[in-house]
């Protein structure tokens, strides 16, 4: 019984493309705020450590998008991570938050959109069940 439990929930947290999109852009809030707190706190190690993870997840998340689908949507948030790092690297070079506050405004409204847009696509597949 556990594991078939264990299976199912793996399974489910490792296929589930929605589920890991919206843990990656929140790991990358939080290396954006912890790096806002490193600025603050004049820490320049932490500041490198989380901007560099955040500048790695963003890597990924546009090295993810299917360029194949929706053309006009891929080329928005092309657009936006290549805004994104270009702030990230500002903020590393200058140590001014300005910068990380942009890249949180961002993200906070791209995190909502997908998060809203996981939520349909399960609501679908349940009522499609």
């Amino acid at each position: 019984m556990a594991l078939a439990t264990y299976k199912q929930v793996e399974t489910t947290t490792f296929t589930d493309k929605g589920w890991i999109l919206l843990k990656l852009y929140e790991g990358l809030l939080e290396s954006v705020r912890m790096a806002t707190k490193a600025i603050l706190a004049g820490n320049m190690a932490e500041k490198g450590r989380h901007l560099t993870k955040a500048i790695a997840i963003v890597g990924e998340l546009n090295a993810a998008l299917d360029r194949n689908l929706q053309e006009e949507l891929v080329a928005n948030l092309e657009g936006l991570y290549l805004f994104i790092q270009q702030e990230l690297t500002w903020a590393n070079l200058k140590n001014e938050v300005s910068h990380l506050k942009n890249v949180e405004k961002v993200l906070n409204i791209l995190y909502e959109a997908w998060k809203e847009a996981v939520k349909q696509e399960r609501k679908a597949e349940k009522e499609n069940e």
